[in-house]
């Protein structure tokens, strides 16, 4: 059956497994709209089913106790299990999944236990032939840096404008909260008009030895475009966003963004997305962390222009599938920086290589600058991820994967998760029940 994708995150090896399970999506234009990422062909589609999941992984790392200056090599244990419920109806969809996580260090001195809660859930309503609307929330509590945000079973990733930047701290336990509402309304034909809009929190809390400090953040988006399909294959739009982007304390960063978007069917297997427009922000105080765990408030009042751009890339073929996005944008920083300017490129590669081997490579990198001192903040992270998986069933799988993180930037210096080479051995055996039908 299908493996959730925040477990093929946390396990390091997103591979396409068998039977393909339907997601909702929401309504929108190419940059805004969930994102439902390609599978391998051979998959099947399933709706209407109750799902459920259990993997345990072993994992080697050279860096068990995620230290900076000295990394200490051990092992851990991680228990994932996790529960996802699918409906589907000619006008209406919806999905809701939960997945608590359990991880074991050994030895247990140098680091502690970590539980971890994610919640998500997306549904898409057709009120009419030319009315939809869409809902979409994420939750997400942890202390583990190899977890990422929105990544609940069944969840499809969040828009490239709404998505969030990764986090990486080393033990510091935060929360995450995303709540996102869509509508989209046909002129004609070819002509569609909709609207977006999003709320995000992201809080701070405890480290388990070290009073540190964190920047809370609120971020509400809100957006409008326009879209016209010309031919066939290539459809044009314009976006308007704002970003309002609330820190502890006083401070505050408004941006404003327009973008030209274009999206291209290059031919029945692949697709092109490419978006780009300048963003202006006026920001009031800034925020930013230091090596010494010290909030470093930077008063004053300022605005500028910056350039947004970014694409995304799906090639699909029986055997092979490709998916990859790059970004260019204003965003809050990690809650180590207020406004940041944000850069990110991510790529995935899925190869089916016999009936039953699929091998897998995917890889991360995120640059962070504070947006109105780039010289002297920044925060550069780099995840890659290889693996290869073997199905003994159509419900069991047994993977090896391995997986690099390398860091830089002073503001990692106390919360990074340090640089790790890691192994694991994961078995995982999924089960569904249809329902509703």
């Amino acid at each position: 059956m299908i493996i959730p994708r925040q477990l093929r995150i946390l396990l390091l090896l997103q591979l396409a497994p068998a039977v393909t399970l339907a997601q909702a999506t929401l309504t929108g234009n190419p940059i805004m709209q969930d994102i439902s990422r390609p599978q391998l062909e051979s998959g099947l589609e399933t709706t209407n089913v109750l799902w459920g999941d259990f993997a345990v992984s072993a994992i080697a790392d050279d860096n068990n106790n995620y230290s900076i200056t000295n990394p200490i090599p051990g092992s851990q244990f991680y228990f994932a299990p996790a529960i996802a419920l699918q409906h589907t109806q000619p006008h209406l969809s919806w999905n809701i999944g939960y997945a608590p996580g359990l991880r074991i260090n050994l030895p247990s001195s140098l680091r502690p236990t970590q539980l971890t809660q994610s919640l998500g859930g997306t549904l898409h309503w057709d009120v009419s032939k030319r009315l939809a609307v869409g809902l979409r929330q994420d939750y997400l509590r942890t202390n583990d840096p190899f977890q990422k945000f929105g990544e609940a079973p069944f969840q499809p990733d969040i828009g490239l404008l709404n998505r969030p930047p990764d986090l990486a701290f080393s033990a510091l336990s935060y929360s995450e909260l995303l709540l996102e509402g869509a509508a989209d309304y046909k002129l004609d034909k070819h002509t569609l008009v909709g609207v977006n809009g999003s709320f995000m929190q992201l809080t701070g809390g405890q480290h388990p030895t070290q009073k540190l400090e964190f920047i809370n953040s609120r971020i509400s988006s809100g957006s409008a475009f326009l879209s016209h399909q010309f031919t066939a294959r290539q459809t044009i739009g314009l976006q308007y966003q704002l970003l309002d982007m609330s820190f502890q304390g006083d401070s505050n960063t408004i941006t404003q963004g327009l973008f030209l978007f274009d999206q291209a069917v290059l031919s029945p297997h692949t697709t092109f997305t490419i978006f780009a427009g300048p963003q202006y922000s006026r920001v009031h105080n800034q925020e930013a962390i230091t090596s010494q765990q010290i909030v470093v408030f930077m008063p004053g009042s300022t605005t500028l222009w910056s350039p947004a751009a970014g694409g995304m890339l799906t090639w699909e073929r029986k055997r092979t599938v490709l998916y990859a996005d790059a970004t260019r944008r204003v965003s809050a920083g990690l809650g180590l920086l207020s406004s940041a300017e944000m850069n990110t490129v991510s790529l995935n590669l899925q190869r089916k290589v016999t009936p039953l081997w699929i091998a897998n490579v995917s890889g991360q990198v995120s640059d962070e600058t504070l947006l109105t001192t780039p010289s002297s903040s920044r925060i550069l992270l780099w995840n890659i991820r290889a693996g290869i998986s073997r199905e003994f069933s159509r419900d069991t799988h047994l993977r090896l994967a391995y997986q690099h993180i390398q860091q830089s930037g002073s503001y990692l210096y106390i919360y990074g998760p340090g640089n790790h080479n890691r192994f694991l051995l994961t078995f995982e055996r999924s089960f569904a029940w249809p329902v509703g039908r």
